[in-house]
């Protein structure tokens, strides 16, 4: 009986012992995140969370269950978006003070690494969490990098300008979480925003189209007018030849007009007048 309890003690020591160093968050510090790779299986899909119980029988084996842990600290970065509204410069020309048409804004945008990509950016993008910094500065700079062709192509229209930065905001939130979804964004903030006066430039705009138009317009009709004069030219010069031929075979016509000059105008519109 007594070597039953104690062989019953050890198994039950066994079984704590096995338990405990089996137990996966005695090693995952506070707000921390783990990724579990073994020898034998590779990266496992399943994040390691604060507050949840994971247990693996990898871990007693030595050596081979190796955790990773992350601390996942709220991220942001600053980009800024430059430019003038389509042909502004040209526009500007034809309104008294040449007005500025340039826009200028400058956003901060916050961020949170999702937990649950941890495991595919270790296998995929080969981080770690010493290279975790390093990743987020190439992340910021795509994140610019697309905010940027974001803010410059829904502002060329200046449709989206005309309503404030407010308009602009949740495209933006959008678009970038459509392209990243690594991240949960968490907030688009304006830091400068400084946009042209909208209703000025559509007034300038329109009065160089009018502009364009009239002279247009005047071109068009320039060449309508050399059109007809130069097919007035021609058939003025067609009848003189058409004349010559006829005086040249009848040499007497002359003979005519000569005594008669009332008849020259009957016979030839034009002749003989200022004489």
């Amino acid at each position: 009986m007594r070597k039953l309890l104690v062989s019953l003690l050890i198994l039950i020591v066994a079984a704590g012992v096995a338990f405990y160093f089996g137990w996966i968050q005695l090693q995952l510090p506070a707000d921390s995140y783990g990724v579990i790779f073994t020898k034998t299986n590779g990266f496992e899909h399943q994040v390691v969370k604060p507050g949840t119980f994971v247990w693996r029988w990898q871990r007693l084996l030595p050596t081979n269950l190796k955790l990773y842990t992350f601390k996942l600290a709220p991220q942001k970065t600053r980009v800024s978006s430059q430019g003038t509204l389509p042909s502004g410069a040209l526009y500007a020309q034809y309104l008294d003070g040449k007005p500025d048409f340039s826009y200028n804004i400058a956003i901060s945008v916050s961020y949170v690494m999702k937990p649950e990509t941890l495991p595919s950016l270790m296998i995929d993008d080969r981080i770690t969490p010493q290279t975790l910094g390093t990743w987020y500065e190439g992340f910021d700079t795509r994140i610019a990098a697309e905010a940027q062709d974001y803010m410059s192509t829904e502002s060329a229209s200046g449709e989206v300008l005309s309503a404030g930065f407010g308009a602009l905001q949740p495209g933006l939130l959008k678009d970038l979480e459509d392209k990243f979804s690594q991240v949960r964004f968490t907030s688009v903030t304006p830091e400068t925003v400084e946009l042209p006066d909208i209703a000025l430039y559509r007034k300038a705009r329109q009065q160089y189209l009018d502009i364009v138009d009239a002279e247009k317009q005047a071109r068009q009709q320039s060449a309508v007018t050399k059109t007809n004069l130069d097919q007035l030219a021609a058939q003025r010069i067609d009848m003189l030849r058409k004349f010559g031929e006829l005086f040249n075979q009848y040499p007497v016509l002359l003979k005519y007009l000569d005594l008669d000059p009332t008849k020259r105008q009957d016979i030839i519109p034009g002749f003989g007048q200022g004489q």
